[in-house]
């Protein structure tokens, strides 16, 4: 009689498990890493979006689009007075706060974003801010970094 013994030892699939475990451990990481990068470029083109939508309604009203003006869903934001919607991704949210008239000395938005990650690690969900203040005549006085962009400072 001839004992046919195929298949696999414990040893060998016990290394194989361990094998798989630590290309697991390192490709988890990088995929979190890459997911978050990715969502990063999503708030930038969004800010992006907003920033041209201001300048128009600028151009369109001598002064950036009032609080009120922009409907925060989490789908989108709808610009009142030009007909347009900039999407949102990911549930996150949008508040935008705008100061000063068509006749203000200086005119001001500020955008805030509430996002659904947490880059940083720290336990809290991020916040990011951008800001663009001009004088009457619509000159840069102070604008923030669009990119790099980085959380604010406790979130």
């Amino acid at each position: 009689m001839k004992n046919d013994n195929s298949g696999y030892s414990l040893v060998e699939l016990l290394t194989v498990i361990t094998i798989i475990g630590i290309l697991a451990s390192i490709a988890i990481p990088n995929y979190r890493g890459y997911r978050d990068k990715a969502k990063k470029v999503t708030i930038v083109s969004t800010l992006r979006q907003i920033r041209l939508a201001q300048e128009v309604y600028w151009t369109d009203y001598g002064h950036y689009f009032p609080l009120g003006s922009a409907i925060s869903d989490t789908t989108k934001i709808t610009v009142t007075g030009l007909d347009m919607d900039i999407p949102i991704s990911m549930n996150q949210l949008w508040t935008i706060a705008a100061t000063g008239d068509k006749d203000a000395l200086t005119k001001n938005y500020v955008v805030t974003i509430k996002s659904n990650m947490d880059v940083n690690q720290n336990g809290k969900m991020d916040e990011y801010t951008y800001s663009r203040t001009v004088d009457g005549s619509g000159n840069l006085m102070l604008e923030t970094s669009i990119y790099p962009l980085r959380p604010v400072d406790g979130t």
